[in-house]
């Protein structure tokens, strides 16, 4: 058998805003990369070998701009997810108190 549970939905508010901080200094280091990337693309050269790095080199960064995306909804949601949790907990209890208190009426 458990012995409780204790949450405090302040905290978890306090600190859910750190994952949408931590999706924007992701964003703003991809667009940094962007901007290397863009400055830098074709360096490789039109030769045969630069011929043969560029899809690669085309589909890594494709794949790299998608996980991006990914990690930074992923970050948000989190986000978002823990302050539905913290209001759950409270409105439960709140309910919880609610109902004892009716519980306790009839003593």
């Amino acid at each position: 058998m458990a012995d409780g549970f204790e949450s405090d939905p302040g905290a978890l508010r306090t600190r859910s805003p750190k994952f949408v901080e931590a999706a924007d200094r992701l964003t703003a280091a991809f667009e940094t990369l962007q901007t290397v990337r863009d400055a830098e693309h074709g360096c490789w050269g039109a030769d045969e070998t630069g011929k043969n790095f560029e899809p690669d080199y085309i589909t890594a960064s494709e794949e790299a701009d998608k996980g991006r995306d990914y990690l930074v909804e992923g970050l948000t949601a989190t986000k978002d997810g823990l302050d539905k949790t913290a209001d759950q907990w409270e409105s439960d209890d709140e309910t919880n108190a609610d109902n004892i208190k009716s519980a306790g009426g009839g003593l």
